[in-house]
């Protein structure tokens, strides 16, 4: 039941989750790192395996292989 959309067309590997949960492999590359976007939260990774489930009000990151950065949402300054 999950549905990702995804962008590689700029520096970025961009996948964003809009629903459910998907497990992810990425082939190392330091020039386009891989982005996972979930509910605001950014999960960064270069060369690694991990899933990310996206909740009602949580989004869970699972780690399998390798290190992953994760950025909560951001709050408006306005």
């Amino acid at each position: 039941g999950a549905q990702i959309t995804f962008d590689y067309s700029g520096p970025l590997r961009r996948v964003t989750l809009q629903r459910g949960e998907a497990h992810f492999t990425v082939m190392k590359d330091s020039q386009r790192p891989f982005v996972v976007e979930a509910s605001g939260v950014e999960v960064r990774a270069v060369g690694t395996a991990f899933s990310v489930q996206r909740g009602a009000s949580t989004v869970e990151v699972i780690v399998t292989e390798g290190r992953v950065a994760v950025v909560p949402e951001r709050s408006d300054p306005t």
